[in-house]
């Protein structure tokens, strides 16, 4: 599990005190709670708000995938036009919102952008805010399935077990302890 006992996980408070300004204004700009967000973000990154955390064990699982099963990421654009269309590396979860970057191309990040740019602390939470919003709208606004489909990355259907049993209620829970912090409310 994770501690939120610390100020804002384990990041050192003046290092998560300079990502709130960016968490608070994409949760604003998408109707997001601000502590579901700041709940997301911390079960993301386990609790450090890193904005270079990524996941590069699932970089090459995923972009195999792309390769082989997603011809056309957003917008009539292909897999094999995008400048990291050679680099697993750059296809794996990143940043705050531990977003795929063919996740974040749908999200509106934009097709010619390097991956890296998922690093920066405020693209990555306005991608993740945006996301989540969309997932919140086509889900009914129902929270469970819209932070399901947030984890597993699946437009439609049902998320695996372990992202109801594990994920979601770890989200929410995060989101809980937060939702009384003066920082962000």
């Amino acid at each position: 599990g994770f501690r939120s006992e610390a100020v804002l996980g384990r990041a050192g408070r003046r290092e998560t005190d300079d990502r709130l300004p960016a968490i608070v204004a994409a949760a604003d700009r998408w109707g997001i709670p601000r502590n579901l967000l700041v709940g997301l973000i911390h079960y993301e990154t386990a609790g450090t708000f890193d904005p270079r955390s990524e996941h590069p064990t699932d970089s090459r699982a995923i972009w195999s995938r792309y390769r082989r099963d997603n011809p056309h990421l957003v917008g009539g654009r292909r897999f094999a036009q995008h400048g990291e269309a050679g680099n697993p590396e750059a296809w794996g979860s990143k940043g705050l919102g531990q977003l795929i970057l063919a996740t974040a191309l749908v999200e509106g990040y934009p097709f010619t952008a390097p991956y890296t740019g998922l690093f920066d602390a405020a693209t990555s939470v306005f991608l993740a805010a945006k996301r989540l919003r969309r997932l919140l709208d086509r889900h009914g606004g129902d929270l469970r399935d819209a932070l399901a489909a947030y984890n597993s990355g699946l437009p439609l259907g049902r998320a695996p077990a372990v992202t109801r049993d594990r994920y979601v209620p770890g989200v929410m829970r995060l989101a809980d302890r937060y939702r009384t912090d003066r920082r962000i409310t």
